[in-house]
């Protein structure tokens, strides 16, 4: 069954991959921040220049985790979301 979904899952991504290429280049969508998308931040972001973790956090469980786990020896940029 897992080979069936995986094969499924492959064909979906083959078939619709296209589309979802055309509408970025007619529309110019997510072009310009496909770099950051793909982790490649601005240095203007990392002025220090010491090595930091960023770490986008949704929940108040995924804030807890990232605050209890922060070991202090790495510099960690918590990012999170409010509600509108």
């Amino acid at each position: 069954m897992y080979l069936a979904y995986s094969l499924l899952a492959l064909l979906v991504l083959v078939v619709v991959s296209p589309y979802f290429a055309y509408q970025a280049i007619r529309h110019r969508k997510y072009i310009g921040s496909l770099g950051q998308r793909l982790g490649y931040l601005p240095v203007s972001f990392n002025v220090d220049g010491e090595e930091s973790i960023w770490i986008h956090a949704v929940s108040v469980g995924e804030v807890l985790t990232v605050w209890i786990q922060e070991s202090g020896q790495t510099d960690v940029r918590l990012v999170t979301v409010r509600p509108r």
